[in-house]
């Protein structure tokens, strides 16, 4: 049965596709049936320089040997979030390599999962995949000295020392020059 063997799903990330890898490519390449396989990058997996044709074995130091466990750990990430991940393309299959991808869900938002209904001859679309999983965590903001000492009462968060100070003796010196008129 072809059908039982052919992808019907897949996850659309930053423009890419993402699906189980087939039985017709799997035996073409003499890998295993349904590993994590990168059919276009897009932004987000072409910025971490994953190319078409690749397998993922592993994100965020997890192994994802299927499309659940990866959308799983996908979604775990926050925005911003930078994170190793492990592949391998058929032409070097014995050799493991590793990328840093950055999380992004500022322009395309959540990762949609998409299905294929046989009976309806159509495509639905989700963004709740896995069914169950928590919502993604709120986007990484580090902490930088300034904000430290902006919160203990200095200057404006955000802003540094010397952009306070800098800030500070331009309005003396406009205020200074505002007498002699």
């Amino acid at each position: 049965d072809l059908a039982a063997v052919t992808p019907a799903a897949f996850l659309e990330i930053c423009g890419g596709s993402v699906h189980a890898l087939s039985y017709q490519q799997a035996r073409n390449n003499r890998a295993v049936a349904g590993q994590v396989y990168i059919a276009e990058p897009g932004y987000m997996l072409g910025r971490a320089a994953l190319p078409k044709h690749t397998i993922i074995t592993q994100l965020n130091g997890v192994p994802v040997p299927d499309l659940e466990s990866f959308a799983r750990v996908l979604r775990s990430l926050p925005h911003g979030a930078r994170t190793p991940v492990e592949y391998f393309t058929f032409t070097e299959r014995h050799r493991r390599k590793n990328a840093i991808l950055h999380m992004d869900r500022q322009w395309y938002g959540p990762p949609i999962y998409w299905t294929r209904d046989d009976g309806e001859g159509t495509w639905h679309s989700t963004t709740d995949y896995p069914k169950g999983a928590p919502e993604p965590p709120p986007p990484f903001k580090p902490a930088f000295p300034e904000d430290q000492a902006a919160a203990a009462g200095g200057a404006a968060a955000g802003d540094s020392p010397s952009r306070a100070a800098s800030t500070a003796a331009a309005a003396t010196a406009s205020a200074d020059g505002d007498k002699d008129k």
